[in-house]
């Protein structure tokens, strides 16, 4: 048996899925039934896992199916256009994970509808590629959408922001002078601080600013 792709576990994983609800059956009572256990079950369903032959023929027992009948659920007409869009590079693009999504929660939702997911994906390919939309636009898309959904507030960042005036013994006053704050940035974390070089680079005047990690250098918009 050849090592199954990733979008090949997915599918398999969404019909064991449906096959084990279908039956009514619980991890704990497929894995008795199968002599498999809960959590390799679990990673089977989360397209992590592949079952090797034997496992297969075990797990195919319990849930009352031969590999003929498996194997006409992996290719059933809703799951083709899945498929499909597994086996492209579209989802793998999205960086899913900087959202904490799995790519398998992505194809369980597209099967449940997938003509209807595939047809508002192929709207936003076709918006992408008239409107230019680039992956930064992406990004501050969700980001905003983000900060929406939690009214800008985030607890860990205001704690953060208390602990850290605490520390440098902050003035309650705002603003805060600049100076007062690259002196933090250049004694405290080692950074240097330039506001001339960009100038000198004018495709980068259209940026706030510039940080350069291996040297710890940070360049400044004077026009800010």
């Amino acid at each position: 048996m050849r090592p199954k792709l990733q979008h090949e576990k997915i599918i398999f994983g969404l019909v064991i899925k449906q096959l084990r609800h279908a039956k009514g059956l619980s991890f704990a009572e497929l894995a008795q039934a199968s002599g498999l256990s809960v959590s390799y079950l679990n990673e089977i369903e989360k397209g992590k896992k592949y079952p090797k032959e034997e496992k297969l023929d075990d797990l195919m027992k319990a849930l009352g199916v031969n590999p003929d009948e498996l194997q006409a659920l992996l290719t059933q007409k809703p799951m083709m256009p899945v498929m499909e869009l597994l086996a492209s590079n579209f989802l793998n693009d999205l960086p899913l994970d900087v959202f904490g999504i799995e790519l398998s929660k992505v194809a369980e939702i597209i099967a449940g509808a997938p003509m209807q997911v595939n047809a508002f994906i192929s709207a936003l390919l076709d918006i992408s590629r008239n409107y230019a939309l680039r992956e930064e636009h992406f990004y501050f898309a969700a980001l905003r959408s983000y900060l929406e959904l939690h009214n800008n507030y985030f607890e860990d960042l205001e704690q953060a922001a208390v602990a850290c005036s605490l520390q440098y013994a902050l003035p309650q006053q705002r603003p805060l002078h600049t100076s007062l704050l690259s002196g933090i940035l250049e004694q405290a974390y080692g950074y240097v601080i330039d506001d001339d070089e960009l100038d000198t680079h004018p495709e980068l005047r259209h940026l706030r600013a510039v940080f350069i990690p291996s040297k710890r250098r940070l360049m400044l918009n004077r026009t800010l």
